[in-house]
């Protein structure tokens, strides 16, 4: 059985950060042994986010090196310094285009339950991911987002919603 499992350490000193995690990695090695587990470390990847460039980091499991990457795919989501807004944009588009289509041939309350299954739920899913960008980055979003309620209520005009 394969287990995947992420660890979040948040730290103002990189120096600090990086003792704290490697004495809470030696925690969980040692839980996993105790409970006859084992961990992949060719598999174990982490990733640091940070404004600082050249950041001397290492961490290990049971001296064993883990590797540091750039980015990580996690649930479907791919976690990165930089939010992946324009595959999420992508998505909500498809998801607005079919509402519109879609307010043609049904009521308001198959179309709440179309965008709350196609648009609010990729809208939410992977949020701690986005939702740290900078508004201009997230105004694609905000378009998108107003488009899609201003489908619901029929409402033709530009007006803002959100």
């Amino acid at each position: 059985m394969q287990m995947i499992s992420i660890c979040i350490f948040l730290g103002k000193n990189h120096e600090i950060l990086e003792k704290t995690i490697n004495h809470e990695l030696k925690k969980i090695d040692h839980w996993v042994r105790a409970n006859k587990l084992c961990i992949n470390y060719s598999k174990s990847n982490f990733m640091l986010i940070t404004n600082h460039k050249n950041i001397n980091f290492s961490v290990s499991i049971n001296h064993q090196p883990i590797s540091k990457q750039i980015s990580l795919k996690y649930l479907c989501v791919i976690l990165d310094d930089k939010p992946q807004i324009e595959k999420l944009v992508t998505q909500l588009s498809k998801s607005c285009r079919m509402l519109f289509k879609l307010k043609h041939y049904t009521n308001i309350s198959v179309l709440k339950s179309v965008y709350f299954a196609l648009f609010h739920s990729y809208l939410t899913y992977s949020i701690l991911n986005w939702g740290r960008a900078n508004k201009k980055t997230l105004l694609p979003l905000i378009r998108l987002q107003n488009k899609a309620v201003r489908t619901l209520e029929y409402n033709k005009t530009k007006t803002t919603i959100l």
